[in-house]
C-alpha cells in the first residue's frame, strides 16, 4: 500500500507521495530504497499510483506509450482498465490543455475539483481536509499540506505499516510538471544500554533529537522526465530512481571511505552524475518524449 495525496487550485496541481513498498506477495517491506509512485510521463501528463506495486509498474509503462503518442484519454483508459483487474489506484495530473487532476479507482474515473488521496490515508486525514478548505493563496509547493506531510514522514509519526520511505513531490503547471527538492532530517536518541538490556523508548524519545539523519531529495533541472534523486549524506548512499526504466531506486555509492563530512559537494556530484546518465538513457530509448535540449545539459553543467 502507499499514501498519495493531490491537490488542484486553477492551473496548478500539487501531488505527495511516500516510496515504501509492501505488497501482498512480498515477505517483507521495502522501506529504502521504495519505489518513486509518482511519475512523470512526458507532454504535461503525470501519474500516481497506490496498490499492488508490481503490476502497477506495468501499468505505468504501458500509458507511458499511449502519452508518448499524445493519446492521454487512451492513457486514461489503459489505467482504468489495470485498475479494474488489480488491486491498485490511480490518480493522475495532466495540461492537455486545460488543468486536470482525476482519481482511478476499481476501474472507475472521476474528476477531482479540490482534493483528493488514495492508498492508507488515514493518517492524513485532518491534513487533508484543512487543505480543502484552507483560504491559502500562495503557490501548493509552499502549502502547510506539503510541510505537514513532509514532517509526518520524515518523523514516521503513527504512520501504520504501510506508509514510510521518503516524501515525494510533483508540481504540474501548464509549463511543465517537475519534481520537487525536499531536504530535512531523520531523528533519533539512542539510550544508554548494558550487554544483554532490553530498552523500549516511546516517539517522543526516539525523536528527542539527540541524533540525525540528514535526507536531500534531489530532483533534476528539466520538468516532464522521470528521474530523481535521495542521498543521504551519512550513510555515503544515494538513490536514482527512474521507473520507466526500473521498479525501484538504484543504489548508488557516493563516497569511498569512513568519514563523511567535508566531502558533502564531491557526493552530491557524484549523485548528479548517476541522475544525468539516467536521463540520456531515457532521452535515447523515448526521443520524442523526453528531449534534452543543448541548454539544458548547459544548465547542468
Amino acid at each position: 500500500m502507499t499514501v498519495v495525496i493531490a491537490q488542484i487550485r486553477n492551473e496548478e496541481i500539487l501531488v505527495l507521495a511516500d516510496t515504501k513498498v509492501q505488497d501482498r506477495q512480498e515477505t517483507g517491506p521495502d522501506t529504502m530504497p521504495g519505489r518513486l509512485k509518482i511519475v512523470t510521463l512526458g507532454h504535461r501528463f503525470t501519474v500516481a499510483f497506490a496498490g499492488a506495486a508490481d503490476p502497477a509498474h506495468l501499468a505505468v509503462k504501458e500509458a507511458a506509450k499511449l502519452v508518448a503518442l499524445k493519446q492521454f484519454e487512451h492513457a486514461i483508459e489503459c489505467l482504468k482498465s489495470w485498475s479494474n483487474k488489480h488491486d491498485i489506484d490511480f490518480i493522475t495530473a495532466s495540461h492537455q490543455p486545460r488543468a486536470r487532476l482525476c482519481r482511478i479507482r476499481r476501474g472507475v474515473a472521476l474528476d477531482i475539483p479540490d482534493i483528493c488521496s488514495i492508498g492508507d490515508t488515514s493518517p492524513f486525514h485532518s491534513q487533508v481536509e484543512a487543505a480543502r478548505i484552507s483560504t491559502e493563496d500562495g503557490p501548493l509547493r509552499q502549502s502547510n499540506l506539503r510541510s505537514r506531510f513532509i514532517d509526518r514522514l520524515l518523523t514516521n509519526k503513527n504512520l501504520g505499516d504501510v506508509i514510510g520511505g521518503f516524501p515525494t513531490a510533483v508540481e504540474a503547471t501548464s509549463a511543465g510538471h517537475r519534481y520537487l527538492t525536499c531536504s530535512g532530517f531523520y531523528t533519533y536518541k539512542f539510550p544508554t544500554m548494558k550487554s544483554g538490556q532490553e530498552i523500549h523508548q516511546s516517539v517522543e524519545e526516539v525523536y528527542s533529537g539527540e541524533g540525525h539523519f540528514q535526507l536531500s531529495v534531489m530532483p533534476i533541472i528539466k520538468s516532464d522526465i522521470p528521474v530523481m534523486g535521495v542521498c543521504l549524506l551519512q550513510a555515503r548512499t544515494g538513490y536514482v530512481y527512474s521507473p520507466l526504466l526500473r521498479p525501484s531506486g538504484r543504489s548508488i555509492k557516493l563516497l569511498d571511505r569512513t568519514e563523511w563530512e567535508g566531502y558533502e559537494t564531491e557526493m552530491y556530484r557524484t549523485l548528479q552524475k548517476a541522475m544525468d546518465e539516467e536521463v540520456e538513457t531515457l532521452s535515447r530509448m523515448f526521443p520524442k518524449q523526453f528531449v534534452i535540449t543543448e541548454k539544458t545539459q548547459a544548465d547542468r553543467i
